[in-house]
């Protein structure tokens, strides 16, 4: 719910908490990223290796055109 808050907080108009957890369910099916219970044992998630390639790849496309578009 942290990382929701702080998606939010970036944001014009928010994510229903609903919406983020079936994203963040789906993302985990397709192997983008992982559940796993913190130290706290609160529920946590982290990019996978697969996830990570495909966020890093998705990061220099945007970064790269929105730096083209001036």
């Amino acid at each position: 719910m942290q990382l929701l808050a702080m998606i939010n907080e970036s944001r014009c108009k928010t994510i229903a908490d609903r919406n983020f957890r079936v994203s963040c369910h789906t993302l985990a099916k397709h192997g983008l990223i992982e559940k796993f219970r913190a130290d706290n044992l609160s529920l946590a998630w982290r990019l996978t290796s697969s996830g990570g390639v495909r966020a890093e790849k998705y990061y220099n496309e945007i970064t790269s055109t929105s730096e083209s578009n001036g």
